[in-house]
């Protein structure tokens, strides 16, 4: 199982992003299942987008796509009436960003915990 961690632009965490399937995310397009756990950091944290959107929805699982072209990895997870993008590209951090109702949320870094 992949895990990623969501962190604010202070490289404050945020939530992890955990994708269904053993072992690393497959070369190409592929579909997972995954949860988001929010964890916050500190308080202030529940006020993000991204934070107040997990209090509302809980230990629900939902849907993404992965495309990893060797060069990138991009991760578009599918949320009801929202979306989270997450970009990789030659760095050990990449970038996220969450998009509701039209309005999106400062960029934020994110990380892989598990090696992958």
């Amino acid at each position: 199982m992949a895990s990623i961690a969501l962190l604010t632009e202070k490289q404050e965490l945020l939530a992890f992003l955990l994708l269904a399937g053993d072992g690393e995310i497959p070369t190409g397009t592929a579909s997972h299942d995954c949860i988001i756990m929010g964890v916050p950091e500190n308080a202030e944290l529940f006020e993000h987008p991204l934070g107040i959107f997990l209090q509302e929805n809980k230990l629900k699982e939902f849907s993404c796509v992965t495309n990893d072209t060797g060069a990138s990895l991009e991760i578009n997870v599918t949320l009801p009436e929202a979306e989270i993008f997450l970009r990789f590209a030659d760095e050990k951090l990449g970038r996220w960003y969450f998009v509701q109702n039209g309005e999106k949320s400062p960029m934020g870094l994110c990380g892989f915990e598990s090696g992958c």
